[in-house]
């Protein structure tokens, strides 16, 4: 029942945007095909730029706690 309601309002809300920008030939869909790209493509990569910063601060953690070393350099 819940679907079949769900699905209902989906047909609804798409039925008026063909009416409102579709029909209308209103350049409107441009902008939410961009827009809605850009949204998408922003938490695609959302997960992979969190692991990358959480990288670059654990090494600088880590970089940070590295003990002097008393030696001096070797040239190899």
């Amino acid at each position: 029942m819940v679907i079949r309601m769900m699905k209902k309002v989906m047909n609804r809300g798409l039925e008026s945007y063909n009416v409102n920008f579709i029909q209308s030939n209103s350049g409107e869909p441009m902008y939410h095909v961009c827009f809605g790209g850009m949204a998408f493509s922003y938490l695609v990569a959302l997960p992979h730029e969190l692991r990358h910063i959480e990288h670059e601060k654990h090494a600088k953690e880590h970089q940070n706690n590295t003990p002097p070393s008393n030696l001096p350099p070797t040239n190899s």
